[in-house]
Parts: structure tokens; C-alpha cells; sequence
């Protein structure tokens, strides 16, 4: 119990520091008010736990952060990632009512961080997970099959049906990205697969 409970509290201290380090980027101007991906479990980690005491300890875990996020107007996009790094979210409803019931319970902020790369390889219907998460996308990250650019080569993406379902659900994403770390980028800058 101690180590897990060690475990919980290194991770709320480094996204503390993640905050601080926001606001230290402030003081030159530059500002943040979104934190992005997944930050309230334990990547690839299979915690055995029925979904119940999932939601608890994602609320607890942010229930830490709450009024630090809420003083400093700093939101947070929950990103479901593919099934062998997130033993969390098993359905985009699980991670749509998660969002929910932070929003109802906490002062910050929670949204989606929707990466179509990571709803591909769970095998999730694009247009259906964008309508059932709707306004509740916050961050945005285009990514094609195998993280390949959007449209390139090898890419098997339906786009089209994807932009109108973002703007069917009124998306309003800050931020539209490219993380491209399909074999072909990885292969001609090796540091950018290492683990």
C-alpha cells in the first residue's frame, strides 16, 4: 500500500511541477492554460480494478490538483491512448463520462485530447467517437494510421468523414497537431522511437 500510495503522490508532485513550469513560462510571455494527455494513470500498467474504483481514483488524483488548476485558469485534456498503453478507458463513454463527472465535481476544467491515431488502433469508429464526446474535444492531434501525416502516403484514414464529424460536433479544438512517429519518420531520426 505504501508504494502505490508513493506512486500517487510522485505523480501529483510532477504535475505540480508541470504547473509551475507553466507558469515560469508566463513570466515571458508565453502562455499555456491546457495541460494534454494522459496524466491520471500509469501508462501500460493493468490495475485489475473494476471501473467504479477507476473513476475514484482518477477524481482523487485530480481532486489533489483542483485548486491549483482552478487559481492559475489551467485546463486539462484527457487523452485516451491505444489499448496496450491505457488499461483505463475501455469505451469513449467511459472517458466522456470520466470528463463529465470532473467537470460536475471539480472547479478546473477537463476536456478530451482526441487523437484520431489512438481511436484507429482501438478500432473505435471515428465519427461515432467524435459525436459522442462532441464539444468536450479540447486538443486536437491529426494523426493518420500507424502516425503516419494525415493524407500522406500509406495513410488509410477516412478524412473526410472525420472533418465533418469535428465540425458537425461544433468542434472548437485549440489546437489541431501532427505527431508523425509512423516506421518512415522513426527510421530517419532514431531518437524519436526510443521507447
Amino acid at each position: 500500500a505504501q508504494v502505490g500510495q508513493g506512486r500517487a503522490s510522485d505523480a501529483v508532485a510532477t504535475f505540480k511541477e508541470v504547473i509551475q513550469f507553466m507558469l515560469a513560462l508566463r513570466e515571458y510571455g508565453i502562455e499555456i492554460h491546457l495541460i494534454v494527455g494522459p496524466s491520471c494513470w500509469v501508462l501500460g500498467k493493468e490495475y485489475g480494478l473494476e471501473w467504479d474504483e477507476k473513476q475514484n481514483r482518477i477524481r482523487r488524483f485530480y481532486n489533489q490538483l483542483d485548486e491549483e488548476l482552478n487559481n492559475e485558469e489551467i485546463d486539462v485534456a484527457i487523452e485516451l491512448l491505444r489499448t496496450e498503453e491505457d488499461h483505463v478507458f475501455e469505451t469513449v463513454d467511459q472517458w466522456a463520462e470520466v470528463i463529465d463527472d470532473l467537470s460536475d465535481d471539480l472547479s478546473a476544467g477537463f476536456g478530451a485530447h482526441y487523437d484520431t491515431f489512438h481511436i484507429h488502433k482501438r478500432g473505435f469508429d471515428q465519427v461515432d467517437a467524435i459525436a459522442r464526446l462532441g464539444d468536450r474535444i479540447w486538443h486536437l492531434h491529426v494523426n493518420g494510421s500507424d502516425r503516419r501525416p494525415a493524407g500522406g502516403d500509406g495513410d488509410t484514414m477516412e478524412w473526410k468523414r472525420i472533418i465533418e464529424a469535428l465540425d458537425e460536433a461544433g468542434n472548437k479544438a485549440d489546437i489541431a497537431s501532427n505527431e508523425p512517429i509512423c516506421d518512415w519518420v522513426r527510421e530517419s531520426c532514431p531518437t524519436l522511437g526510443v521507447g
